[in-house]
């Protein structure tokens, strides 16, 4: 039972879904400081050697990874390309390859595309995420990212490639901890030490979902260096399943300023062995949401649940009941329930983040706002007539649809100057109908 829960909990985390022709990876990242334009960044990979296709003893074949990381744009890219072998990785876990390789970030690169390719055979699979430069001032101290492990120990093997700074650190590449594994070891760096004041503190923090501190741990540090290097440790056997925090908090209070890094991770408890995580896959994706997140993420299915859907869940009144809800829902949206894939859900995942990303504004989160609404309800647009801001009017867009009711259109106008656009008029059924609205986009 353990095995299992285990098993399906550790779905959630690697960031794809698996087929049998997938190759079964994830992996993690942190940043840490370089220079003013670049930052020195370590992948993390981890692969599950039994979805390749390694034949060991003939070294000429192995398995392909080609991480690229680029821009928004794809106009700037980082490519590397380079062979898996079992003697560069670590062998901490049976079936499992573990590694790392760093890169310098530079500012324009702000998205991590990796795509894994076995050589022997025609299985690959792919990772994208969005990767964002941090800049680490000159004259203001800071803190790196910190960096999740099954172990940290002094070592003076500076060629192995989990070296760093007279340490071997082995990364815990999908953040998840155990009771049989409940040692959360992590390693971060303080850089500017020279500019914090004799009298500052910095504190390792456990914090649950709603950021209430749960552990709490002084880290000692020295003023005189830069950068420096801090490992530290947290035991969480006694905490309950679901998805936490570790905050480092450095805080300097003559000069009233501080600074935070965060670090999301889960425990699985083997205390709770009837636990939702062993029912089925999409179960696993919600159970370690907090109420908070479950109604949030409800929220953003506006535009798919029915009213219906809206008003069992209004009645919903405990956190079990809501993770099982969203889990019953997917399932119902699942067109191929054969695949191991919820291809559905993975498109309207897709597009909710492309949404918050493309269309936030200050007043609203990118699924709240006409055009997010729009995206999310109809897809792309077949054209998108765009007239930006002149003299005689405000800029405003013009969104086409062919296919639907024998071609429809929608009009987005930004009234007050503030990229914010608004849904003035369309000749879809059911929305707003303006047949003035060239008048309202007119300043005169």
């Amino acid at each position: 039972m353990k095995i299992l829960k285990i098993f399906f909990f550790t779905l959630l985390f690697v960031s794809l879904n698996y087929s049998q022709n997938k190759i079964e990876f994830s992996i993690d990242y942190s940043r840490f400081y370089y220079n003013n334009d670049s930052n020195y960044v370590e992948i993390y990979y981890r692969i599950n050697k039994n979805t390749l296709k390694l034949n060991l003893d003939d070294s000429t074949k192995k398995a392909i990874l080609t991480f690229t990381l680029s821009d928004s744009n794809s106009t700037k890219k980082y490519i590397k390309t380079f062979y898996v072998q079992t003697k560069n990785d670590s062998d901490f876990t049976r079936n499992d390859l573990v590694g790392q390789f760093p890169v310098f970030l530079c500012k324009e690169i702000d998205s991590l595309n990796v795509e894994m390719k076995d050589a022997n055979s025609n299985n690959s699979a792919q990772i994208s995420e969005k990767i964002n430069f941090m800049p680490f001032h000159q004259h203001i101290f800071s803190l790196s990212d910190i960096q999740l492990a099954r172990n940290i120990e002094k070592s003076d093997e500076m060629k192995n490639i989990f070296y760093k700074n007279t340490y071997k650190i082995l990364p815990n590449i999908d953040n998840i901890f155990t009771s049989a594994q409940p040692v959360l070891f992590y390693y971060f760096e303080i850089y500017n030490s020279n500019q914090i004041s004799a009298n500052s503190v910095c504190f390792g923090r456990i914090l649950d979902n709603d950021r209430k501190e749960i552990m709490k741990k002084e880290i000692k540090f020295a003023h005189n260096s830069s950068p420096i290097v801090k490992v530290n440790s947290f035991i969480l056997k006694n905490l309950s399943t679901g998805s936490y925090f570790l905050e480092v908090i450095l805080i300097d209070s003559l000069n009233n300023y501080q600074y935070k890094s965060y670090k999301k991770f889960y425990f699985v408890s083997d205390k709770e062995e009837n636990s939702i995580f062993v029912l089925n896959n999409y179960n696993v994706k919600f159970a370690s949401f907090s109420e908070e997140e479950c109604d949030l993420f409800f929220d953003k299915l506006r535009y798919l649940s029915s009213k219906s859907d809206k008003e069992m869940y209004s009645n919903l009144n405990s956190i079990e009941g809501k993770r099982e809800f969203l889990s019953k829902f997917w399932q119902k949206q699942d067109n191929s329930p054969s695949t191991d894939e919820n291809e559905f859900m993975n498109e309207y995942l897709r597009k909710l983040d492309y949404v918050e990303q493309k269309f936030k504004t200050q007043m609203y989160a990118g699924y709240k706002s006409d055009m997010g609404r729009i995206y999310l309800t109809y897809g792309v647009a077949d054209t998108i007539d765009r007239y930006p801001n002149n003299i005689s009017g405000k800029s405003y867009e013009i969104w086409t649809y062919n296919s639907i009711e024998g071609g429809v259109y929608f009009v987005f106008v930004d009234a007050l100057g503030t990229d914010e656009f608004q849904l003035i008029h369309s000749t879809k059924r059911g929305e707003v109908y303006n047949p003035n609205w060239k008048e309202q986009i007119s300043n005169n």
